[in-house]
């Protein structure tokens, strides 16, 4: 392993401009990042010295485009070009845009409704989406005007050099657009000093251990996998092993087998990737494997399982994986990435409370197994560096101990609104408590602090409300992918329609591609299960369940459900089912 310089000989950076500047200078030598495009061995590998020189010379490029200052979309697939056009626009002023290119057979729908809210000045990509957009873009679209700049490969080895810019904490380094769960995606405005700012609070939460390698599958284009994957590493002057996200998704263990390797300590990601890592455990694709040396298990960006937790410790204990490395957190690309989540020496904090209470807005702490309740995880400690308050969502006073509210939070990682909506900005960024002077960013999420510790309960515009009770989608969702082996883990949604007799629970669940593979199973058996299940845990009735296939369920691009795009899909018809039950 290279012995590199620790994330204190740079002391104080005041962009990231200036980070990689000084990382360029202290660890020219040093390994930065290394790729398995296949997901099994490395074929590139670059020094922070490369690294930072292809980026300066882009970053040239950039400013003899006209680019300084303006808004640059990144439309790479994954892979070095990526990160080097990322760090080019931190290093030239321009502001990044994270994206992706629409996969084949797919439209530039989502690209063109980020162009229209950002108005770019240009957009990097390679040459083979260059060539896509020459050809598939209408000329009256905004998309379809913007200046196709290919950068990648060997010619960023060429270039004018770079002028360094005067940047500061409060200069724009990109707008990271939120998932697009509706029609009218938002750009949330990342400061440099944002980025600084939220990494170092995760460095103070234990998240480094200290890290010394890092590594993971998430894309680049997400606010985990920018922040919490790319960046994290970097800004700890640490190397970061990184295979596709799609090699992933074809075999969840590659994953595993890069920790193991690599002898990475640092590596998120979301609950349902632990998930698919148990999907896949069998013993003799196990073999050799040796997790001891992970010491980080971030996991966050969607609802934290106890169980999931639970059953990836066991499973993967006789592997030298220990519960400690679980590092459950709380965050939104809103507070950049990260704000609630503390690494332990003991296992995760759960606890388990009266669901019928939660969703009274009342928090009742129970024994596990007695009656309807729910067992959460806790998202670590608020913090004076990262101040967290559980508010009223109607009055704005801040909710007593037991109270559900909605989750506030202020501090020098929140953003400065979105871009381009200054009504918006001020709706979510400028909410204000009685006596406090400090603006607040409201998270649409629900939760509760208990025993010191934040827990989160669900989102307040996905509450399934059904004859005058509040229901999460997430428990019922849980308890349905628990009911049959046949649907597929993190599969399921759940919403309420409205009709003539009034509000019912939809339900809509893909199949296990494994399940399929054997005939189709039994649905209806499948079908009486879940209902029988969500009656028993939450007495309430399934009005319509909607078998799926496996992908077929709307989610954004980082893979999160979208729980309003899957009713609208209901109601206007356009989910294709298996069959419905």
């Amino acid at each position: 392993m290279t012995d590199l310089a620790p994330a204190s000989s740079v002391a104080s950076p005041v962009s990231w401009a200036d980070l990689l500047e000084r990382r360029a200078a202290a660890q020219a030598d040093s390994v930065a990042v290394r790729l398995l495009s296949d997901g099994e061995e490395v074929d590139q590998e670059w020094t922070y010295g490369d690294l930072v020189a292809r980026s300066r010379r882009l970053a040239g490029r950039l400013r003899g485009a006209g680019a300084v200052g303006e808004r640059v979309l990144l439309v790479y697939p994954w892979g070095v070009d990526y990160l080097v056009a990322l760090f080019a626009c931190f290093l030239s002023g321009a502001v990044a845009v994270p994206l992706y290119p629409p996969r084949p057979r797919r439209g530039w729908g989502r690209l063109e409704a980020v162009a229209v809210d950002a108005r770019p000045a240009l957009a990097l990509c390679d040459a083979p989406t260059a060539e896509r957009a020459a050809a598939e873009l209408a000329g009256g679209s905004v998309l379809g005007a913007v200046p196709w700049l290919a950068a990648a490969g060997a010619e960023l080895d060429e270039g004018e050099g770079w002028s360094r810019r005067d940047l500061g904490p409060d200069s724009l380094a990109l707008l990271q657009y939120t998932s697009g769960s509706t029609a009218a995606p938002k750009g949330v405005r990342i400061r440099h000093g944002n980025l600084l700012h939220n990494l170092a609070a995760l460095e103070s939460a234990g998240a480094t251990r200290p890290l010394v390698e890092g590594g993971g599958w998430l894309p680049f284009f997400h606010d985990m996998g920018l922040v919490g994957l790319v960046l994290f590493p970097v800004h700890q002057g640490r190397p970061v092993n990184l295979i596709p996200p799609e090699a992933f998704l074809y075999r969840p263990l590659r994953w595993l087998r890069l920790i193991s390797r690599f002898r990475v300590n640092y590596s998120p990601a979301p609950n349902f990737a632990f998930d698919l890592c148990l999907r896949h455990a069998v013993p003799e694709k196990l073999e050799g494997l040796d997790l001891s040396c992970w010491q980080v298990a971030f996991n966050g960006a969607e609802r934290v399982d106890a169980a999931t937790l639970r059953r990836f410790a066991e499973t993967f204990a006789p592997y030298g994986f220990h519960p400690r490395a679980f590092f459950p957190c709380y965050g939104l690309a809103e507070s950049t990435l990260y704000t609630t989540g503390t690494a332990r020496d003991g296992v995760p904090v759960t606890a388990t409370f009266d669901r019928a209470a939660l969703e009274e807005g009342r928090v009742e702490e129970v024994r596990t197994g007695c009656g309807a309740a729910v067992e959460l995880v806790a998202c670590g400690s608020p913090t004076s560096v990262q101040a967290v308050e559980i508010v009223d969502p109607t009055t704005h006073g801040v909710c007593g101990a037991g109270v559900v509210g909605e989750i506030w939070t202020a501090g020098e990682s929140v953003a400065e609104g979105y871009w381009g909506s200054a009504e918006l900005s001020r709706e979510a960024f400028g909410a204000r408590l009685e006596g406090d002077d400090r603006a607040f960013l409201r998270t649409g999420d629900l939760g509760f602090v208990h025993d010191g510790e934040l827990y989160v309960a669900g989102r307040i515009k996905d509450l399934v409300i059904l004859a005058g009770r509040n229901h999460y989608p997430e428990d019922i969702e849980i308890t349905a992918e628990a009911a049959h082996a046949g649907l597929r883990p993190g599969g399921a949604v759940a919403f309420a329609v409205g009709g003539e007799g009034g509000e019912r629970l939809v339900l809509a669940a893909e199949v296990d591609r494994r399940a399929l593979r054997a005939g189709g199973g039994d649905l209806e058996a499948l079908a009486a299960a879940v209902r029988e299940a969500v009656a028993h845990e939450h007495e309430i009735a399934v009005g319509d369940l909607v078998l799926l296939r496996p992908g077929a369920l709307p989610r954004t691009t980082s893979g999160k459900k979208r729980r309003a795009a899957c009713r609208s899909a209901y109601e206007g018809g356009a989910l294709e089912p298996l069959e419905k039950a």
